[in-house]
């Protein structure tokens, strides 16, 4: 499968590291996050797992980015109607 690496420093700045959290990783009680190396680049550390700690990993008031959830949100809605056209579903049935 042929495909480009994103950069851990491209997937926090587009709003794609914040919405994955927020919309998938959070409600099951985890995170994924981000670290950064003595020269401040950033990688993707791993998932930090708060399931049972009694903690409800959640974004600050007033920390999430409206506009990157928007930019997140206009591109699954694009990519989801290029799915549905090309494959006949947006999110991979499981198999029987």
């Amino acid at each position: 499968m042929a495909g480009n690496l994103i950069p851990a420093k491209d997937l926090r700045s587009l709003g794609i590291l914040q919405e994955v959290n927020r919309q998938w990783f959070h409600p099951l009680g985890l995170e994924l996050q981000v670290g950064f190396d003595a020269e401040g680049k950033e990688w993707l550390h791993g998932v930090v797992d708060f399931r049972d700690d009694g903690v409800e990993p959640q974004f600050p008031d007033g920390l999430i980015n409206q506009k990157r959830s928007k930019w997140v949100q206009d591109e699954q809605d694009r990519r989801a109607k290029q799915r549905l056209e090309r494959l006949g579903f947006v999110v991979q049935p499981l198999s029987k």
